[in-house]
């Protein structure tokens, strides 16, 4: 048995696009990008690499309602290759991830994104320092 697995953690490069299948089922495909820097020619570069992530059901509402262009992700999934042909007939590669899990890591968040993410009805007015174990 095998299986492969990819860690991610980048910035959305487009708005994710919510779709459905002809059963129904709510997907979403956005792009990644992932950086590293590197030594090229000699000199050190900061490198970007771009990954095309999809996911279903649940999870695509959800990156759907939440997530924008720029915002921070972390994402697990499976790695796949795939090579296609363009309209100039030039030969083309696509680094794709089948995701599995994702994190928030860095929303920037409307009032009404960051209302609906906060925990309600704690009311910290009685808390004291020595409450705080640290």
């Amino acid at each position: 048995m095998s299986y492969s697995k990819c860690i991610l953690i980048g910035n959305i490069g487009n708005q994710p696009e919510l779709r459905y299948l002809g059963n129904g089922t709510p997907v979403v495909s956005f792009n990644v990008a992932t950086n590293e820097r590197k030594k090229v020619n000699g000199e050190r570069q900061d490198v970007t690499t771009w990954w095309r992530v999809t996911a279903f059901r649940q999870q695509a509402e959800t990156i759907a309602q939440y997530l924008n262009k720029g915002d921070s992700i972390y994402v697990e999934g499976r790695p796949s290759l795939s090579t296609w042909t363009d309209k100039e007939g030039k030969e083309r590669t696509t680094l794709e991830v089948a995701l599995t899990e994702f994190t928030f890591t860095g929303l920037r968040q409307s009032k009404e994104q960051a209302k609906a993410a906060t925990v309600t009805g704690f009311d910290d007015s009685e808390v004291v320092d020595d409450d705080v174990p640290f």
